[in-house]
């Protein structure tokens, strides 16, 4: 869309594609703090509908721009509505009364949007440019010659409408929920009022120092996700594992369907056992190790030998079914903001707070991992592996923050 709409050399499309993505990133931390603290004012349920209009209008939009800047446009326009995610986490921690239901609830709102990141792609993918790809059936159809990237756009629209219509009469408001906490819960928050303002908020007991987690492991999953998939495709050579397309596309639904695994039917009982500080705290250990494990699958690759091809099969099965347990960190921490909210009057506003600073960390963050990645390749820095020492540095520098967290019986 970004080649065909701006007329761009190959060499340029990533860069205009990156950016656009950006400022949509850099959109929605600007607003998500107002989704929030109107979540917590109004009740979930009216925001959420007004943010799936939202969204719905803005990706219709999109997909009838017809240049750069209109996409640019409207892309920023859809990171105003998009307060979704932040009203959705509490909602959910609002309606789970105990620790165990909330811990499962959060393990399929995981899942749920690595399902929907995964299978995204795939869906805009297959009704993208109708005409070209399916003319038997579309061909003639003047609307989508002149805008071949609207069929997506409307596709996602409709889904997000509908999604709103379903919410606004079959879910209840919160807002009820959040009227009926009692005068002394009321008083537990910083300010004593009925919502803390965001410093306050900042300031409670625990809520800082999650803050801090939940940004350092955003920060580190952003990271991953812009360079692991170049790693899987890049030359054993250059440091990378030589994946064709298919094999990327293999590797990574399988570690879908693990990851399935280790969040619904392994997250809640280690979540039980170890609580969310014990899950934290093992990320620590764990992230470097499954860095690491890019490297030694490289350096058995080199070698060529049959023990090392071996070694290098062994590792690769290990990092494909083990591997995607290291992200259960992600829900540790999201779950973690739930448990330190002063009282649900809050939930909102602190969601909104961390997924501001996240949006912002995926703003920058991806852009200069993959500079990193280039360079480090390129230029055979560490063998090609300086991506990932970086990337080991900062899972073991996630102590520095865990340390901080409140020790209590909720983490």
């Amino acid at each position: 869309m970004v080649e065909r709409n701006g007329n761009l050399p190959e060499a340029e499309i990533g860069f205009y594609s990156g950016l656009i993505e950006s400022l949509f990133s850099a959109t929605q931390a600007l607003v998500l703090v107002f989704w929030g603290s109107m979540a917590d004012r109004v009740g979930g349920k009216t925001m959420l509908v007004w943010s799936l209009l939202g969204t719905a209008a803005g990706s219709v939009l999109f997909g009838f721009a017809s240049s750069l800047w209109t996409m640019t446009l409207f892309r920023c326009f859809t990171g105003l509505v998009s307060g979704g995610n932040v009203v959705i986490r509490a909602m959910i921690a609002e309606r789970c009364a105990t620790t165990e239901s909330r811990t499962r609830a959060f393990s399929w709102y995981s899942l749920a949007s690595n399902l929907a990141l995964f299978l995204g792609p795939l869906i805009g993918g297959a009704l993208a440019n109708p005409v070209s790809q399916y003319p038997a059936v579309c061909r003639g159809m003047e609307l989508f010659e002149a805008f071949p990237f609207a069929l997506p756009g409307i596709a996602l629209g409709a889904m997000s409408a509908t999604s709103a219509v379903i919410i606004a009469f079959c879910v209840d408001e919160t807002r009820q929920e959040r009227e009926s906490v009692s005068y002394a819960d009321d008083l537990a928050t910083p300010s004593g009022r009925g919502w803390a303002s965001m410093w306050d908020l900042v300031k409670a007991p625990g809520v800082g120092a999650m803050l801090c987690t939940f940004v350092h492991v955003m920060l580190i999953g952003s990271a991953f996700m812009a360079v692991g998939s170049l790693a899987l495709y890049t030359g054993v050579r250059r440091g990378g594992m030589g994946f064709s397309a298919h094999q990327i596309a293999m590797y990574m639904a399988v570690q879908g369907a693990a990851e399935a695994v280790w969040l619904l039917l392994l997250f809640p009982p280690l979540h039980r056992r170890f609580g969310t500080q014990g899950i934290i705290f093992a990320g620590v250990v764990a992230f470097p190790l499954f860095f690491a494990g890019y490297i030694v699958m490289n350096a058995f690759l080199r070698n060529g030998s049959p023990v090392a091809f071996m070694s290098y099969q062994a590792v690769l099965g290990a990092m494909t079914l083990l591997g995607p347990g290291v992200f259960m960190v992600i829900t540790a921490v999201q779950l973690g903001l739930q448990e330190v909210a002063p009282n649900p009057r809050t939930l909102g506003t602190l969601n909104a707070i961390a997924e501001s600073a996240s949006s912002l960390v995926r703003a920058v963050v991806p852009a200069i991992s993959t500079i990193i990645f280039a360079i480090g390749v390129r230029d055979q820095i560490m063998d090609g592996y300086l991506v990932w020492v970086i990337l080991i540095l900062l899972g073991g520098s996630l102590a520095i923050s865990a340390t901080q967290l409140p020790t209590s019986r909720n983490l």
